[in-house]
């Protein structure tokens, strides 16, 4: 069952990362900016971080494929568009603090 705690982590987690990325997207900053308990971290999210950051590029990329979905059909210029629209969106709404989530685990290094 999915919470309302666990799931405001989730949406949390996939925003710091866009923002801030793998590193900033600590247990610590995801209980703060969501107001979550810090015993509901390992409740929620047994296998720890991978598993909260698994669950956030999922998110991401649900969002994603359900504005592409919409395009289903239409030519490739629309299909681009739309894709282009999506992140003009993410960028206008976070005034260009954010960016894919996805990418942010992607070029993640442990090597600081």
């Amino acid at each position: 069952m999915v919470t309302d705690s666990r799931s405001r982590m989730v949406r949390t987690a996939t925003l710091l990362l866009a923002k801030s990325g793998l590193q900033g997207a600590s247990f610590t900053e995801v209980l703060t900016a969501s107001g979550a308990p810090r015993g509901s971290i390992y409740h929620h999210f047994p296998g720890g971080k991978d598993q909260l950051v698994s669950e956030a590029v999922a998110l991401a990329q649900a969002h994603a494929m359900l504005a592409l979905e919409a395009t289903r059909g239409s030519s490739a210029r629309s299909v681009a568009t739309t894709f282009i629209q999506l992140w003009r969106d993410v960028l206008l709404a976070s005034e260009f603090q954010a960016g894919c989530a996805v990418v942010a685990v992607t070029v993640a290094s442990d090597n600081n």
